[in-house]
């Protein structure tokens, strides 16, 4: 029993969004049984470690997140919330490493800037 959808076909290469996602999400058919998921885990361990230790490894978390929703759009599966939480994750560590750089940034010119 094969349907077809009127979605239109992604790409690997394609940039996800989240129109793009929540479209991919909500038009993506029933998976079929040889198309294994990808598997979100790695996406998942690098953005925790990103947000309780390492935060410049929430950068590796996060592009990992995105070759993950382009492999599950492309392959016609919904992304698991485990790699959801991951880019959520990798986003946050993301903005704390920057976060981070600024405020040393500032206190290294307040402490050595003046002469």
């Amino acid at each position: 029993m094969d349907t077809k959808s009127d979605a239109p076909k992604r790409t690997a290469d394609e940039d996800v969004t989240w129109e793009t996602l929540h479209e991919c999400v909500r038009s993506t058919p029933a998976p079929r049984r040889h198309v294994a998921p990808p598997s979100p885990v790695p996406v998942f361990v690098l953005g925790l470690v990103g947000v309780l230790g390492c935060p410049p490894i929430g950068i590796a978390a996060w592009i990992l997140s995105e070759r993950y929703l382009r492999r599950c759009c492309a392959r016609g599966v919904p992304p698991q919330r485990l790699g959801l939480v991951g880019r959520a994750l990798g986003i946050a560590a993301t903005i704390l490493a920057l976060l981070l750089g600024v405020i040393v940034g500032v206190a290294l010119i307040v402490r050595y800037g003046r002469r």
